[in-house]
């Protein structure tokens, strides 16, 4: 366990400057859309954009024909993405993850050969289904695929969001649970 806690508190920080420090989810959490808070995709010609309501992150997807390449030269949090349609289902595969967020919030980890294929397929006005694979042949023995369910709100607006409390966090680091 303190091996978790110990990857978590170096890997998981996101933003550092004099006033606070925020830490945020895995891959799983941003990637698969596992969030409880909102995302908007915005869909361009050449690109499709996710923007998500925690932490105000955004993913580019291109959609301009483009392969991923083998080699990513600037690995990021949220990796490089590249979609393509296959009839009705948007695919799109992403790699290139840096080694400073774990794969979910309980600090599994994952090496730089992570990619992850996530297929959307909207199944009537309101609804879309998503499934993920996560292939890792140095972490996992075999594929790992998951499938999510969500509600479209065609209309609705996503919120800005700031850390702002975390100006508390050393008290609550060394606050002791009372028996």
């Amino acid at each position: 366990m303190r091996e978790i806690e110990q990857h978590r508190r170096v890997h998981a920080v996101v933003v550092h400057d004099d006033q606070q420090r925020v830490v945020r989810g895995g891959i799983v959490d941003r990637v698969a859309g596992l969030l409880s808070e909102p995302i908007k995709i915005v869909q361009a010609p050449r690109m499709t954009i996710v923007l998500y309501e925690a932490g105000n992150m955004f993913r580019q997807i291109f959609a301009d024909g483009r392969v991923l390449p083998n080699e990513v030269n600037f690995p990021a949090y949220l990796g490089y993405s590249a979609g393509r349609w296959e009839r009705d289902v948007f695919v799109v595969e992403t790699a290139g993850f840096n080694d400073k967020v774990p794969m979910d919030i309980l600090g599994h980890h994952h090496s730089e050969d992570l990619r992850i294929t996530e297929r959307f397929r909207r199944i009537d006005f309101g609804h879309m289904e998503m499934e993920v694979t996560f292939t890792d042949p140095k972490m996992f023995t075999k594929p790992v695929t998951i499938k999510v369910a969500h509600t479209l709100l065609a209309d609705a607006d996503i919120f800005e969001s700031f850390c702002e409390n975390e100006r508390d966090r050393v008290h609550l680091e060394n606050a002791k649970p009372q028996r």
